[in-house]
């Protein structure tokens, strides 16, 4: 596999990863808000603290999933901010 098929395919096993723990959480929990500007401090909140626990020696492929999610839904905010300017 070529260098571009391989990060395709880490890409989609990431992504995929990501979506499942997403709902997975939303359909014990209900997780909703993520989407709100409101919510933007609480997001950065959890983000500090996955990226604490992951420094602090709790790293896990699990706990990077976390980060990953909290970074997404900052770049989503973000990403719609701009696109409203």
């Amino acid at each position: 596999m070529d260098e571009c098929g391989k990060l395709k395919a880490v890409l989609d096993d990431f992504s995929k990863a990501m979506y499942d723990k997403l709902m997975a959480k939303y359909r014990k929990e209900g997780y909703r808000g993520w989407d709100s500007p409101e919510c933007e401090k609480f997001l950065i909140a959890g983000l500090i603290e996955h990226v604490s626990k992951s420094y602090s020696g709790n790293f896990s492929p699990d706990s990077l999933i976390d980060i990953a999610n909290y970074c997404m839904f900052l770049w989503n905010l973000k990403k719609s901010h701009a696109d409203v300017e």
